[in-house]
């Protein structure tokens, strides 16, 4: 029975502070005054959890993420998904992962690295792709522990 009263606790811990952190906004501005973005070494690529960026306030793109899209859950947003984007930025190859959601009025937002769209509204998930990286190649969502599932192609850019 202590087992059973300390899963559940342990499972209940908030991954972050509720009296700062009340919505989409409030997390964006939290995540950017207590985490640090950290490159990763070149050739590797570790998606943390949830937990463990909430613990060791770091992160990357996908990490960022994974951390975003589980509070937005927790918030009650529709629609939340983690997703990576692949193309090309500035005619160089562009890798990175951002987190979607539906707002209650019916429109789309996004994170990425920390910034919340509060100053775009987006009708899609594809027009949130188009804004951020209008040269895209493909996109899909992403899982723990390291899998990206239902890829979407753009036949019209090449890499």
């Amino acid at each position: 029975m202590i087992g059973i009263i300390l899963a559940t606790v342990l499972i209940s811990v908030p991954l972050y502070p509720a009296d700062k952190v009340k919505d989409a906004q409030s997390l964006s501005d939290y995540m950017r005054a207590e985490f640090t973005y950290k490159d990763e070494a070149k050739g590797e690529d570790y998606w943390q959890t949830p937990e463990e960026t909430a613990k060791l306030k770091t992160f990357d793109c996908e990490d960022a993420s994974f951390f975003s899209e589980k509070v937005l859950k927790q918030f009650g947003y529709q629609e939340v998904q983690a997703i990576a984007i692949y193309g090309k930025q500035n005619g160089e190859k562009y890798f990175h992962a951002i987190t979607t959601f539906k707002t209650k009025n019916g429109k789309y937002q996004y994170f990425s690295n920390c910034y919340v769209s509060y100053f775009k509204e987006f009708e899609s998930v594809n027009d949130i792709i188009e804004f951020e990286c209008p040269e895209w190649k493909w996109y899909g969502f992403i899982y723990l522990p390291h899998e990206i599932k239902d890829r979407h192609f753009n036949i019209t850019t090449e890499i």
